[in-house]
């Protein structure tokens, strides 16, 4: 994984997320995936790849832990 973006097409990975000096609270997460990670838009099918409903994901001890599926990019927003 690099930079928010899992790049492995065939595994989920489980990442943790801090930041120093503060921590978070009420994290939203959006992932933008698809079963398919050759699937693209195009302008027959502009909505083939779109973000998905955001989540909320629970932060302990100000670390947050996620799971990011195969090939997907996810944005995290909180409060600090």
């Amino acid at each position: 994984m690099r930079d928010g973006c899992q790049l492995s097409p065939t595994d989920a990975a489980e990442v943790e997320v801090s930041v120093r000096g503060t921590s978070f609270s009420d994290v939203e997460a959006v992932f933008l995936s698809t079963p398919d990670i050759h699937d693209h838009n195009t302008f027959d099918e502009p909505e083939k790849v779109k973000l998905g409903d955001s989540q909320s994901v629970s932060a302990e001890n100000g670390v947050v832990r996620i799971t990011l599926p195969a090939g997907s990019i996810v944005r995290l927003m909180g409060s600090i």
